[in-house]
């Protein structure tokens, strides 16, 4: 492994991120790709928005979005999100109120394709279907049914083994790694987020 695969992901992030645009907002972010799946265009990144961002209009993804909070505050949908607060937006959930004033750092997937479509004068819907928990508080957080979208999420203990094809997140170092069909691994002493490509 090359030492900037050992990197926290912020680190790496600073390292090697660029900036891009994001629809509908008031500024670009800077994000890293670490890994994109060729046939379901599903996709893991590290991203980074600025104090001050706002995407400036409702809308949606066709595809889920799992992330977790590394670093700083988010809010969305009426939900402020701070470092350790994990976050499930299903496919075609209408997103509002989507910004940081503080900036963020955040680890995220989607299950394919990550277009933005926008739906500035949608109403919201009396119950959002996107979930958010403390990681810390949690064990399985998708297990591939009902509208968790493919794949599936858990936070496994110190000393656990998981096989692939899967990543995983330490949570004591924030280094990501990523594991291949029948490769395996061991949890380190703080716990890892774990998710596998299929349920």
């Amino acid at each position: 492994m090359t030492a900037a695969l050992d990197m926290a992901l912020p680190d790496r992030l600073a390292r090697g991120g660029r900036p891009v645009p994001m629809p509908a907002s008031n500024a670009e972010i800077v994000s890293l790709l670490l890994h994109l799946d060729e046939g379901t265009r599903a996709r893991s990144l590290v991203v980074q928005f600025p104090p001050g961002f706002a995407r400036l209009e409702a809308g949606r993804y066709a595809v889920g979005e799992e992330f977790l909070v590394l670093t700083g505050a988010l809010e969305l949908d009426g939900r402020a999100l701070g470092a350790g607060d994990w976050c499930w937006v299903p496919p075609g959930a209408l997103r509002d109120g989507f910004g940081s004033e503080r900036g963020a750092v955040v680890y995220a997937w989607f299950s394919g394709r990550n277009d933005f479509m926008p739906a500035p004068d949608e109403p919201a819907p009396a119950h959002s279907p996107i979930r958010s928990q403390r990681l810390a508080d949690a064990l399985v957080l998708r297990d591939g049914t009902g509208d968790a979208g493919p794949g599936r999420s858990a936070v496994l203990e110190a000393g656990e083994s998981f096989i692939g094809p899967a990543e995983a997140l330490d949570l004591g170092t924030a280094v990501w790694s990523r594991l291949e069909q029948h490769q395996s691994a061991r949890v380190g002493a703080a716990g890892a987020l774990v998710r596998w490509d299929n349920s």
